[in-house]
């Protein structure tokens, strides 16, 4: 009861300062208070404006019960209610079924900020609200994320489940707010983790799960003994601050989640067992241990070697060969040389590294051919629903957060510079078009507005030819190339460029980045190493040739997709992340408009900003169908079947799935392009995750550590937007063609009206105010947009009920006729039977007269 009480609260009481932007006193002060205070009585989430800030609670909290996905299913207004993530899903499902225009939920925040339980809540509560075309969908999808948790997530300093990859979910809608599919997307997986942590950190949390869960059966032979006897589960635990691992009995519950996840997905005995054992034999790769014998690598532990070649299906002979031998072409001649120590485990750790991502590749493949709309897997939809061809996507962004540990290397690097697009992202979404537009229109008021502007930072990065990731992969090229040079050569390019810092250190690969978040330094030691991710050709072919269907298909898949992805990216991937502009599009603030005409589910509108979000990004049918031809790259083709899959090991050659020739910086940069032109063909929704102290402690509020988190994500500048802004802004004749039907009970109309004088007509008529007339367009606050979308919804029910009481007279007085006409039949059949029976009464009569005559 005292959990129900206080969700009742929680639920459905408002303060006055859910919304951050609406405060009368606005300081990064007063911020900093209301925060604190909201945190301390629970209240995790705050609005600014249309923005979603959630503080992580460190806890569980009674927030997400069936009370709360009622309370927040088709929200007249978000005022309502508290601001709760289900707010956030639920107004970007209503506006897609409304608009028939892809959406996309940002949810951003440094490390350990919530951002992944944020998008699970808000995942689960979309799947709550929509129908489902199909009845294990929706099951099938909330297991994703504890697959990839497991495989993707990791402990760090920062957080014990840090997602160690970005996540693109896209959620495949019908035209009638129909779930129909999924497809996953991901980039930038953190493999250099599987044989290297930092003190403090741990491997993925799949070498833990299988540790903990398998039985003495499984473990017996694929000969797993404890973490302490592997060498990649035991890189940080000669340090005081190791990580600290879950008890044996919380590891082997989640090692049943898993393998129930994988089930319900729709995993094959044979599927499992292939990953398992896959995953086990990294972790004996990882005791490969070699000595120098004349400069030339000696394997110490033979019978370490037999169980690797046993468990991925190799010859033993073989993989030793491809592990201490190069081979090299030369005039028609090959010639042999053998690897020393050093580069012997250097490839042994490669092939560490490749068969770990070659399983995440092939898991991602395969849940997204299971997840399919047009998958052969999937059973036959639930009756009586329809099966609409045009479809919408609902996309959930969930990546890793800004990091700066003590030691940054090239997985921080590249993951700060992930984040610092997105905030340039997030700049140009909120800021940089909602103020170009009001110069346009002549809106005044609002010119007065600043913002941190980090395009600088974004060109150091991205621009050529003396951009930091053109000039990592032109030292990569050099034979003689080394840390120290790197560094020179970012000094000699990058000197006097106010986000780049030159180390005092010169004897040392060092520089720092004066970043959105703040100062990071770097240490260059391994980023040409990890950047060029040299794998031998002998390796390659070894694992192609493999009889372990898993790993041989696993293979050739991770190489031909690297190849698609490669050659399908567009030129235009520099202007896409410089500028966040797509050439097919003409920017006009937050809204891309089209000459087409998009057919909402509801009514019919000629505009792309939605009924009940303040953003629009216009896409019509041809680009829709262009994002969902396969040409994502990390995906395999929808109309893949499962067996074919499994074919590729039989069918692909093996000239064709070479490893692309590309580094680590060129296919990070590609894939980071591909994924912000596909948020600028959606509508966007933010959610700001943060981090209330460093010590992940529940109910400690650190004001400071608070403070510069609300600096880097620019909230009091967003406050500041959102105050003197208007969010919401449609063209004269969309909002006619969209609002000028609420007028219709007021008994006016609209039709010999001008469009701007019209638009003012209604939205006096309707009793709104301070609002604005542009040249072109109607600029309304949010409040201004829930109101008219309340009216909206309560017009069309009273349509609605309307038709519904027309039909029922119809149908009473189509009843009524044929049930006289039934009585008159009747009474006719009646009649004509009476008379039929009186002749024949009457014959028989006459026969009786005559006979009694004779």
């Amino acid at each position: 009861m005292e959990q129900d009480a206080a969700v009742e609260v929680d639920v459905e009481a408002c303060w006055g300062d859910d919304d951050l932007s609406a405060l009368p006193e606005l300081n990064e002060a007063t911020l900093l208070r209301k925060l604190d205070e909201r945190y301390c009585h629970g209240r995790i989430y705050s609005y600014v404006g249309d923005i979603l800030i959630a503080v992580n609670p460190f806890r569980k909290i009674p927030l997400y019960s069936e009370k709360h996905h009622t309370v927040y299913d088709k929200l007249g207004s978000i005022r309502d209610v508290a601001p709760h993530i289900y707010a956030v899903a639920d107004c970007a499902y209503r506006t897609l079924c409304v608009t028939n225009v892809d959406q996309v939920v940002v949810i951003s925040g440094e490390s350990g900020a919530g951002k992944t339980e944020a998008a699970k809540h808000l995942i689960r509560h979309v799947l709550k609200v929509c129908r489902s075309a199909h009845s294990d969908i929706g099951d099938q999808i909330l297991k994703v994320n504890t697959l990839l948790e497991s495989l993707g997530n990791a402990g760090t300093v920062m957080n014990k489940n840090s997602s160690r990859f970005g996540k693109f979910l896209r959620l495949h809608f019908s035209a009638n707010g129909t779930i129909s599919g999924a497809s996953l997307a991901h980039y930038l997986l953190e493999k250099s983790r599987v044989v290297q942590q930092n003190k403090g950190e741990g491997n993925f949390h799949i070498f833990y799960l299988l540790m903990a869960g398998l039985d003495a059966e499984q473990k017996a032979r694929m000969k797993l003994t404890s973490c302490s006897d592997f060498n990649y589960l035991n890189g940080s635990k000669s340090s005081k601050d190791s990580l600290v691992l879950p008890s044996n009995a919380v590891l082997e519950e989640q090692f049943k989640e898993l393998e129930q996840a994988m089930v319900v997905v729709g995993f094959e005995d044979s599927d499992i067992n292939g990953l398992f054992s896959s995953v086990a034999a990294i972790l004996h790769i990882g005791n490969l241990s070699f000595t120098d014998k004349s400069d030339k690598a000696k394997l110490l532990n033979p019978d370490t070697l037999a169980t690797v070649a046993s468990l991925i299906g190799v010859d033993s002979a073989q993989l030793l060969a491809a592990l201490t031998m190069q081979y090299t072409v030369a005039c028609g001649d090959t010639i042999k040389r053998f690897n020393t120590k050093s580069k012997a485990l250097n490839y042994r750790d490669s092939l560490a590294k490749i068969i770990y991502s070659c399983i995440f590749d092939w898991v991602i493949n395969l849940l997204n051919t299971m997840l399919s709309p047009n998958s052969s897997e999937r059973p036959p939809s639930v009756p009586g629903q329809d099966q609409d061809l045009s479809s919408s996507d609902l996309c959930v962004l969930d990546i890793f957060g800004f990091e700066n540990f003590q030691y940054n290397s090239f997985e921080q690097f590249c993951i700060n510079i992930a984040n610092e697009q997105l905030h340039y992202y997030f700049n140009q979404c909120i800021f940089a078009w909602e103020l170009q537009e009001y110069a346009r229109e002549g809106i005044r008021g609002v010119d007065g507005i600043l913002y941190t502007n980090n395009q600088e930072t974004v060109q150091l990065f991205f621009s050529k030819p003396v951009g930091m990731l053109a000039l990592l992969d032109e030292e990569s090229k050099l034979q003689k190339a080394t840390p120290l040079t790197l560094c020179s050569k970012f000094n000699q390019n990058c000197k006097g460029h106010p986000s780049f810092i030159k180390s005092k250190q010169q004897s040392r690969p060092l520089f720092s980045l004066q970043h959105y978040a703040g100062k990071v330094d770097y240490d260059a030691t391994s980023f040409l190493s990890k950047n060029q991710d040299a794998i031998s050709d002998s390796i390659v072919n070894c694992l192609q040739e493999s009889s372990n269907e898993f790993i041989q298909t696993a293979v050739n898949m991770h190489f031909k997709n690297q190849s698609r992805y490669s050659s399908d990216m567009s030129k235009n991937v520099g202007s896409v992340l410089l500028k966040c502009e797509i050439p097919a599009f003409q920017v006009s603030g937050k809204s891309m408009l089209s000459s087409s005409t998009k057919k909402s589910r509801s009514l019919k509108s000629t505009d792309s900003n939605p009924i009940s979000s303040p953003r629009g990004l216009e896409t019509d049918s041809s680009r829709r169908k262009l994002r969902r031809s396969g040409k994502s790259g990390l995906t395999f083709s929808k109309r893949s079947s499962k067996k074919q899959l499994r074919k590729i090991a039989a069918t692909a050659q093996i000239a064709t799935v070479k490893k692309p020739p590309t580094t680590i910086a060129n296919f990070f940069k590609m894939s980071l392009g591909d994924l912000i032109s596909k948020m600028l063909m959606s509508m966007p929704h933010f959610v700001r995750c943060i981090k209330p102290n460093s010590k992940l402690n529940p109910k400690m509020f650190e004001r400071e550590y608070v403070q510069r988190q609300l600096r880097y994500t620019g909230v009091l500048d967003t406050c500041r937007i959102r105050q003197a802004g208007f969010p919401v802004r449609l063209s004269f004749p969309a909002f006619l063609a969209r609002y000028s039907h609420l007028v219709v009970t007021y008994g006016w109309t609209v039709a010999n009206a001008t469009d701007a004088n019209a638009c003012k007509l209604v939205l006096e008529k309707l009793g709104l105010k301070n609002y604005a007339i542009g040249l072109n367009k109607v600029f309304l606050r949010f409040y201004h947009n829930e109101t008219l979308c309340h009216k909206l919804e309560e017009f069309l029910a009273a349509v609605v009920l309307f038709q519904k009481n027309v039909r029922r007279t119809l149908a009473q007085a189509r009843f009524l006729r044929g049930m006289k006409e039934k009585r008159a039949t009747d009474l006719y059949c009646s009649a004509m039977e009476d008379q039929e029976s009186f002749h024949t009464s009457l014959t028989s009569l006459s026969a009786y007269d005559d006979s009694e005559h004779e």
